[in-house]
């Protein structure tokens, strides 16, 4: 995934360099380099694909670098860029809720059953701090932002960089670099027309107030705007809206809780609904199928949950994958054989964690471990 973005960006951040570097800006190393989107490891196989999507960066690298070392080597800065998600480096960005950082980690712990975001910056929980995307709608910062960590940037200079980088505001190049399933956009003053420029944007029913909700017709894309953490404090403050967001979340089904043991009763019947939607499909490889208990138990392990093995095979079931002789999975023997080739497919290629995910998360009707 990362390859196609990077190809994708390419071309577009070359012609801002071209641009800013076809003439004298003065005191250009004043100015930030272009914010482009970025994601975690895990973001392309999460069962959420969540994009989080502020105003811009308030102080990012020097734009001279950049532009330099792009010209000479296109996608070299963008790649290293990606550090700072794979390090983790955000948590230790936001110190409240009022913060865009402390906000988006209050999120993700709501969504994932944490009740204290804070363990998110105390280390471990990487499974969760990597499955997300963050975006900017400006690529580069507004006036405003820059004035406030770099007084003497010429506006010469920084209306040069704005009309050079307007073409990178766009929705539609996070759509086709990261094809987000849910997206929060916390920009309350933005041109949504000119955002979402290709894009027919359908009004969805919200009861929550200050939080509007849309769907991209054609695309199974749902979208939350309201406001940006830091203005929220004049509007009920933060927490008031995450819990309104979290509760959103849950009635549409797009994140709902997860009960702590997922077996065949009526109320886990959303959250393999969840799963469902997102799970690797067969796609004629018969060896997928080790893939895809790996992949649940991950997504388990997010939300500290455990399936009973007759749940598993009955999903495995239903998105067309069978057993060795091409039938169906049954409860019984063969069902508990798929969780321990899975395993065993993990501890043969010396990947010990996941492994020991599977032999954890999938048991028996009574709760019992399954067979290893």
């Amino acid at each position: 995934m990362k390859q196609q973005y990077l190809e994708y960006y390419k071309p577009l951040v070359q012609d801002f360099c071209k641009r800013m570097a076809s003439e004298n800006h003065e005191l250009l190393h004043l100015l930030p380099q272009p914010f482009l989107p970025l994601f975690g490891k895990n973001y392309a196989n999460s069962s959420l694909k969540l994009l989080i999507i502020g105003q811009d960066t308030k102080g990012w690298e020097r734009a001279d670098t950049f532009i330099e070392q792009e010209l000479a080597q296109p996608g070299q800065v963008l790649e290293k860029i990606f550090e700072l998600v794979d390090n983790r480096d955000f948590t230790e960005w936001g110190r409240n809720t009022h913060s865009f950082w402390g906000f988006a980690m209050a999120l993700l712990a709501g969504i994932h059953g944490l009740p204290n975001w804070n363990v998110l910056k105390w280390g471990g929980h990487e499974d969760i701090l990597s499955s997300f995307a963050w975006g900017n709608a400006n690529a580069v910062e507004l006036w405003e932002s820059i004035q406030k960590h770099s007084k003497n940037l010429p506006h010469k200079t920084w209306q040069a960089a704005r009309e050079a980088g307007a073409h990178l505001n766009r929705f539609a190049h996070m759509h086709r670099t990261m094809n987000p399933r849910v997206v929060l956009l916390t920009v309350k003053s933005i041109n949504l027309e000119e955002f979402f420029d290709g894009y027919k944007r359908l009004i969805m029913p919200s009861p929550e107030k200050h939080i509007y909700h849309y769907r991209l017709e054609g695309h199974e894309i749902d979208i939350f705007h309201t406001y940006h953490p830091g203005y929220m404090r004049k509007v009920g403050g933060p927490w008031g809206f995450l819990n309104k967001l979290r509760r959103t979340l849950q009635e549409t089904g797009l994140a709902p809780d997860f009960p702590e043991f997922i077996d065949a009763s009526d109320n886990c019947d959303d959250v393999i609904k969840h799963l469902l939607a997102s799970a690797p499909r067969p796609n004629g490889n018969h060896e997928q199928k080790f893939h895809f208990v790996e992949w649940v138990a991950k997504e388990l392990t997010k939300h500290k949950a455990f399936m009973s093995v007759p749940r598993l095979v009955s999903m495995a079931n239903e998105l067309g994958y069978r057993a060795d002789y091409g039938s169906e999975y049954k409860a019984g023997r063969g069902s508990y054989k798929l969780v321990s080739g899975s395993y065993q497919r993990c501890a043969r290629r010396n990947d010990q964690d996941s492994a020991d995910l599977i032999a954890t998360v999938f048991r028996k009707p009574d709760f019992g471990y399954a067979y290893m």
